[in-house]
């Protein structure tokens, strides 16, 4: 099977991409137990972030994943106690 569009694009590119869609200005709050991901881009809000981008295919996750983690300060809400 051949590459996507999106996957033929040259890699500089694809970084670009995948920084707008998880990269936003803010910081990065995650709810484990919700599976929830969410980001404040002003105090006291939030919107909710999607990371279904990192789930897509083992290449996108393995180009996307370092520019998550390198490019937002992240959060840990528990939501509930752990078990």
């Amino acid at each position: 099977m051949g590459k996507g569009l999106l996957l033929s694009l040259p890699r500089e590119l694809r970084d670009q991409i995948w920084r707008h869609v998880l990269c936003p200005t803010g910081l990065v709050s995650l709810h484990p137990f919700h599976g929830l991901c969410s980001y404040t881009p002003f105090p006291d809000s939030y919107e909710y972030l999607s990371l279904s981008l990192l789930y897509t295919c083992k290449q996108i996750f393995g180009e996307s994943k370092p520019l998550f983690l390198k490019h937002n300060t992240l959060k840990l809400q528990p939501d509930e106690p752990w078990t």
